[in-house]
């Protein structure tokens, strides 16, 4: 059982990195280019992996906030990468029964995180700070999604917008497990948060370049 944990961890480690480095490379090319979308598949894929890893890791530990947070990065990795193909195939009976599945775990993720916030708020921990936000975040994209899969949300270029700010926030989660391990202060929720309201107000100034509000 340590062993397997050590596999697990050791793929964690190694496919977290990939993201991470892909992600940064995908995110300062030029979107579109050849480089811009190996790195992006990289991305993926190795968000996959961290998918995966984590999954175990924390149904072994019995850790439910990393599992949701596990579950939260997907469901951002997954929307963002679906957008692409919904630009191709908006009808396709396919690509709506994966946007549905991927909002609902996304649903189910936000709802979990705020019920674990609740119990740390009642505990009197401002850790909840942590999953209250990204629970929140979690539970509007899905419900977002699921508006504009049924025609009730009408965004300019709205694959791209979806595309490019599900990817900038599943960049954010992996550097945001890279911050936490590396970094110890005596708020350590608050590092939890840092990159987030970094990368996305960065990620928005990249898309006025291309007109995309």
């Amino acid at each position: 059982m340590q062993l397997l944990f050590k596999v697990f961890l050791s793929l964690h480690i190694a496919t977290a990195g990939t993201a991470l480095l892909a992600g940064l490379v995908s995110m300062v090319s030029a979107k579109g280019k050849p480089v811009h979308r190996l790195t992006g598949k990289i991305f993926f894929w190795g968000m996959v992996g961290v998918f995966i890893s984590s999954l175990y890791m924390s149904l072994a530990k019995y850790n439910w906030f990393l599992l949701c947070i596990g579950f939260f990065s997907f469901y951002l990795t997954c929307s963002g990468y679906i957008a692409l193909k919904s630009k191709i195939e908006q009808q396709a009976a396919n690509v709506r029964l994966l946007h549905t599945l991927i909002c609902l775990g996304g649903l189910l993720s936000g709802v979990s995180m705020l019920g674990i916030a609740i119990m740390l708020f009642w505990s009197g921990s401002m850790f909840g700070t942590v999953p209250a936000v990204f629970g929140l975040i979690s539970i509007a994209l899905s419900v977002r999604d699921h508006g504009v899969m049924n025609g009730k949300v009408n965004l300019k270029q709205v694959w791209l917008r979806s595309h490019a700010f599900r990817m900038a926030a599943a960049f954010a989660a992996t550097l945001t497990a890279f911050v936490v391990v590396n970094i110890q202060i005596e708020q350590q929720w608050i590092l939890w948060l840092v990159p987030a309201f970094v990368v996305i107000p960065i990620t928005k100034r990249m898309l006025l370049k291309y007109n995309v509000n």
